[in-house]
């Protein structure tokens, strides 16, 4: 996908599912190679949400999807704040959507709150 392209075909809550299982692979990954964060946060999950132009797609149907960035907020920790702009990327494999390859989407903003 050229970087001015976008998908307009529809988020399906099958799309949606498939985002929540690599933010989750994503999370245990990031876990595995920092036991620190993991000992500290791991359990203090909010909220995980899809955002920015995607989540604007998923509403109104008009403005299409380049990529996916899917937040995660934890409740933040007493003894210390998460990285509150850790980024991970997965990439989404074979979609209905397109591909990105320099995005390698959904992008994977993990913040606390």
């Amino acid at each position: 996908m050229e970087e001015s392209e976008r998908s307009f075909a529809k988020i399906e809550e099958s799309d949606l599912e498939r985002l929540a299982l690599l933010s989750r692979e994503d999370r245990d990954e990031f876990f595995s190679r920092q036991p620190r964060w993991q000992q500290l946060y791991a359990n203090r999950l909010l909220c995980v949400a899809l955002c920015q132009g995607a989540a604007v797609h998923y509403v109104d149907g008009r403005y299409g999807v380049k990529d996916f960035d899917i937040w995660t907020f934890y409740a933040q920790h007493p003894d210390e704040a998460f990285p509150w702009r850790r980024v991970g990327r997965k990439d989404y494999g074979s979609s209905k959507l397109g591909k990105n390859s320099e995005c390698m989407q959904p992008s994977q903003h993990q913040s606390y709150g």
